[in-house]
């Protein structure tokens, strides 16, 4: 679970208020990340 992209290490907030309007996108994006 360390293969976090580091937007969202380096930057939290940054990351949050990147996915935080879209839930259902986040889960998109965290499926790409995760193949």
């Amino acid at each position: 679970k360390d293969d976090m992209p580091a937007v969202l290490t380096s930057r939290p907030q940054a990351g949050l208020s990147f996915l935080a309007p879209e839930p259902e996108d986040l889960e998109d994006l965290y499926s790409k990340y995760k193949v």
